[in-house]
């Protein structure tokens, strides 16, 4: 990783947060979970159990018919069973004890009405529902291990009725908790993949279907819905369809500017003259390459900003946006694999000109002192400044053309120590595969990206502004407000021609992460 710039830097006290990253705010309090016990039985007792639960209804529920049907006596029993049930397999990292008792706790806030189940019979709310929950894997998610109702359900007798009530409401929950992030912990992938993600509250999440007027629609709604994601969403469709080559036609087309889109499984899909022709275990790559890519955007801010920084590193490229426009698009070059660049979300909050870099003892350790052969005046003669601390050797870099940061930082604290950086190596950004750094990002125009961040010409910062303040000392210039920036791991992409784009995986984070979801997807 790169160094921490300043033992003295600026101090500021608006150290905003990830745009999305917030809870969404809950509609409707429900009876609180006991955190000291995993649930408290709400049927029948018997020796030493809890007494159970007396159906209440709150004063007013809203949005939530009050009619009492006839299974809302047996709901508390089928609960019990819920209660004592094991993990669903398909809910993998997810919070399964948070999940019952999301459930629970609704019910009894509703005195145990139900909200799917009209009669003997699925409501309207109910089969909106179940028709949603019936097209999971359109948004590569899995529901295997639960039991879903039949479309045309008519219970045969009121045991059976709870039964399908509460199994709605179950799906409905590992769903929003599948949909928002929660199946694989990206931790898990690597410590290096520190997203803040949005994972769906299940109290909220459960009482926000109760009380929607489309509950499938809103379910849905859980899913990310960034253009990337629905994007790939479509190709998905294309080969759930049995429509390989409709996924790779277009990225077979020629490029004006040479850069690569069509890697191996969409090569792979253009060589099939027919669905029947297209080798079932290359689908079934590219299906896991797709929705492993999907998975990774159920990572992102739900908000990404209006307007924001996104660096694709197995893409190579930094874009800035306004709302979904690209404003302008340059090279960057990123972590090798073995000092990869992490994957998170911050804000950009000023610029630090004429850096000093206080090389990392990683590299001092490693490279600089078995490169000088332990002769520290071979540092001192190629312009660097050395200290020796309690036998501890301390290595800086005065600012100037020789400045292995350049002229220019862009600084986001982080705990990863990374941030973006001018460089005088500008030879690199010519070759194609650009991962050369320590896990800093270089920006190939970093004077340019300065003035827009900072508002350009019609806020006062045009380039030459801010290349007039280079010199000897450091200076530190905040932007008007903190900027979103989103450094991201996609290794595929469907590009504004509709074509997929395929990107090799250099920190092997895809292929990672296809194993980790396919544990969910077998029978």
């Amino acid at each position: 990783m790169c160094a921490i710039l300043s033992a003295h830097g600026p101090a500021r006290a608006d150290d905003g947060g990830i745009p999305g990253s917030a809870a969404s705010s809950s509609i409707l309090t429900v009876a609180p979970s006991r955190p000291d016990v995993d649930y408290a039985p709400t049927g029948a007792t018997t020796a030493g159990s809890v007494a159970p639960i007396e159906p209440q209804l709150p004063p007013e529920v809203p949005g939530l018919d009050t009619a009492k049907p006839d299974l809302s006596d047996r709901l508390p029993f089928a609960i019990d069973a819920l209660m004592a049930r094991g993990r669903p397999a398909a809910l993998g990292a997810g919070d399964w004890r948070g999940a019952r008792e999301a459930i629970r706790s609704l019910y009894v806030a509703r005195g145990f009405l139900p909200i799917w189940i009209e009669g003997s019979k699925l409501n309207a709310s109910g089969r909106s529902l179940l028709a949603q929950l019936r097209r999971a894997d359109e948004d590569a998610l899995v529901l295997k291990g639960l039991t879903l109702p039949a479309d045309s359900f008519a219970a045969a007798s009121a045991d059976s009725a709870a039964e399908a009530e509460l199994a709605l409401s179950t799906a409905a929950v590992v769903y929003a908790l599948e949909a928002s992030g929660a199946r694989v912990s990206p931790a898990s992938i690597s410590p290096l993949v520190t997203p803040n993600v949005p994972i769906a509250d299940p109290h909220e999440a459960l009482i926000e279907l109760a009380i929607a007027v489309n509950p499938g629609e809103r379910l849905r709604a859980f899913n990310p819905q960034h253009p990337g994601y629905r994007r790939l969403r479509e190709k998905l469709a294309d080969l759930l369809a049995g429509k390989p080559k409709a996924v790779a036609e277009a990225a077979m087309s020629a490029r004006s500017d040479a850069r690569p889109r069509a890697g191996r499984f969409v090569a792979a899909a253009m060589k099939a003259t027919t669905p029947a022709a297209f080798e079932p275990q290359v689908n079934d790559e590219l299906r896991a390459h797709i929705e492993a890519n999907m998975e990774m955007w159920r990572w992102e801010p739900r908000d990404l900003g209006v307007r924001r920084i996104e660096i694709n590193i197995p893409e190579y490229t930094l874009r800035l946006y306004n709302e979904d426009r690209v404003e302008d698009e340059m090279r960057v070059i990123v972590g090798k694999p073995d000092t990869p660049t992490p994957v998170f979300s911050n804000n950009v909050k000023y610029l630090l000109i004429n850096p000093i870099w206080r090389v990392p003892q990683s590299i001092v350790r490693k490279e600089m002192l078995p490169k000088a052969g332990g002769d520290l005046s071979y540092l001192e003669q190629h312009g660097f400044n050395v200290k020796v601390v309690g036998g501890q050797v301390f290595v800086e870099q005065p600012p100037g053309e020789a400045n292995a940061l350049g002229h220019l930082l862009f600084m986001f604290p982080n705990q990863h120590s990374v941030y973006l950086h001018d460089t005088p190596s500008h030879g690199l950004f010519a070759t194609l595969r650009r991962a050369y750094s320590h896990g800093c990002v270089r920006v190939e125009a970093p004077l340019r990206l300065g003035s827009e961040v900072m508002g350009g010409e019609r806020a006062g910062w045009p380039e030459t502004k801010i290349e007039g303040l280079f010199g000897a000392n450091e200076r530190w210039v905040f932007l008007p407000s903190p900027l979103p920036i989103h450094i991201e791991y996609f290794t595929a992409f469907v590009e504004d021609d509709d074509a997929l784009a395929e990107r090799p995986d250099i920190y092997g984070l895809t292929a990672k992460l296809a194993s980790a979801l396919s544990r969910y997807s077998q029978d």
